[in-house]
């Protein structure tokens, strides 16, 4: 199970439950690819707000996304 994702400028870390992570170069929060990756492992983060530089080593973001029932229906 997917625990969280760290995001550099130009490399991505997933990390997973256990501790264990695998990492993605060449893609990071600068990049317009890094969205599809994100969303692809239920990442919680501000699309709007991904790509601005940062003063910090890294961006830490946690998986695991989860939408509510029906949340996607038209009423």
């Amino acid at each position: 199970m997917l625990r969280k994702v760290r995001v550099w400028p130009d490399r991505l870390h997933v990390i997973d439950i256990n501790g264990d992570a695998f990492e993605i170069t060449g893609v990071g929060y600068k990049d317009a690819d890094v969205v599809a990756l994100l969303d692809h492992v239920n990442t919680a983060y501000k699309r709007n707000l991904i790509h601005e530089p940062t003063e910090d080593e890294f961006k830490e973001f946690k998986t695991g996304r989860r939408y509510a029932w029906a949340a996607d229906r038209v009423m």
